[in-house]
């Protein structure tokens, strides 16, 4: 009874004033519940939007083990596509600091094209070897965007390079060389080798750089060869017009080139050979 009587003690008696002041308590927790419903809605749709521009969504996020070296495994998808899989590691000088140690896809790196003559054009998007080597030497973070941003640059390019050179091919007789891994001292890779031959007798040798078809400049004339009683001199100034007009993709630049060849044939400035022969061989 005496418990009975301090328990009575401690809680006053239920009025109506005390019934007031608890449904305006729990109205306002309702209030509060609704918006902090709209804020968590509106950051979700923030961060779809985010997703949307940026290209970049995390999937997952999980401890390596404890013997590995890596300590973070970062999973994300870029592009919407293509899946990449970072590890992270401490950094030795900066024990609470994690730094990118390596990263892969997880799904396949080959850009195929459309088909042509029954078959389809296949890149390979270079190893990310090289922006992980790039980006050791920036601060803690800087490295994981710049590795992020250029990987999405990286497959950008490639894919519209497959799409330049499988037009290409639908124009002009090409043999295409493969698309070169970058090494330890290069950053996205050799310049890729293209040889175009034209009904004029003439081959054209062009080179893509890393960033073809994205910069200017990134696709060029490396060398010119004529069969037939092509004057070299002739060949040699039309490249140099052809290189200094800085295109970005193969397609235009074969296109220019087989506009100043006509233009300079109509307005008799080059003379060609009669019986010119296309060096098939070389294409095969």
């Amino acid at each position: 009874n005496r418990h009975l009587q301090e328990i009575s003690n401690h809680h006053a008696p239920v009025t109506m004033e005390n019934v007031d002041e608890f449904e305006a308590e729990t109205e306002e927790m309702q209030k509060k519940k609704d918006k902090y419903s709209e804020m968590v809605e509106w950051y979700d749709g923030m961060r779809s939007i985010l997703e949307e521009v940026t290209g970049i969504k995390i999937l997952g996020v999980r401890n390596a083990e404890e013997s590995a070296k890596t300590t973070i495994v970062l999973q994300v998808l870029l592009l919407g596509a293509h899946q990449v899989e970072i590890h992270m590691k401490k950094d030795h000088r900066r024990p609470n600091t994690l730094r990118v140690d390596s990263a892969t896809f997880l799904t396949s790196a080959t850009i195929k094209g459309k088909m042509v003559d029954n078959k389809a054009l296949e890149l390979v998007i270079p190893d990310l070897k090289d922006l992980v080597r790039v980006g050791s030497h920036m601060g803690p973070v800087e490295d994981v965007k710049f590795l992020l941003r250029e990987t999405m640059n990286r497959i950008r390019a490639i894919v519209a390079r497959v799409e330049e050179l499988s037009l290409l091919r639908t124009t002009y007789l090409t043999k295409i060389g493969a698309l070169p891994q970058a090494n330890h001292s290069s950053f996205g890779g050799e310049d890729q080798e293209v040889v175009c031959s034209i009904s004029e007798g003439v081959t054209v040798v062009l080179r893509l750089t890393p960033d073809c078809p994205v910069v200017r400049g990134s696709a060029y004339v490396d060398q010119i060869v004529g069969v037939g009683g092509w004057d070299q001199a002739v060949l040699e100034d039309l490249k140099d017009t052809i290189n200094d007009q800085r295109h970005r993709g193969p397609v235009k630049l074969m296109d220019s080139f087989q506009s100043e060849l006509d233009r300079l044939q109509q307005e008799g400035e080059v003379s060609i050979p009669t019986t010119p022969k296309m060096l098939e061989r070389m294409l095969q």
